[in-house]
């Protein structure tokens, strides 16, 4: 339960950072933590066993983005919370496709990639 914690509080401050909120930021400050926690998140990625710390991984940043955006959304809350699961799941997808694979694609490369592919979608998301 200590690494959910870590993981929370690691989100929220990512998600607090920009003034105003900046996806590119986001995306880059997520590719510090995960350099900071790589050997962590590749045994995540690797083993199917770890699979309920994955969705726990997507649930944490979900509920961040819940929790850091809903009151300033335009959306409805049941397409806001969709939308927010569509970001959480895809953003963990390809990072753990990324790091099980063995990708050639640097992290900074596919950290500009993801951030370009969910631009439009997070401002929808956030309003921003």
């Amino acid at each position: 339960m200590e690494f959910e914690t870590e993981i929370r509080t690691q989100l929220k401050v990512i998600l607090q950072e920009s003034k105003p909120f900046s996806v590119e930021v986001f995306f880059d400050r997520l590719t510090v933590v995960y350099k900071e926690n790589l050997l962590f998140y590749n045994l995540v990625a690797s083993k199917h066993s770890l699979s309920p710390i994955k969705n726990e991984c997507k649930e944490i940043l979900k509920e961040s983005l819940i929790d850091s955006y809903i009151q300033k959304t335009k959306l409805r809350r049941e397409t806001f919370t969709v939308l927010a699961e569509y970001i959480a799941s895809g953003i963990l997808g390809i990072y753990i496709d990324w790091l099980s694979n063995g990708s050639k694609t640097s992290l900074e490369q596919l950290t500009l990639l993801t951030s370009e592919l969910v631009a439009d979608d997070w401002k929808k998301l956030t309003g921003m």
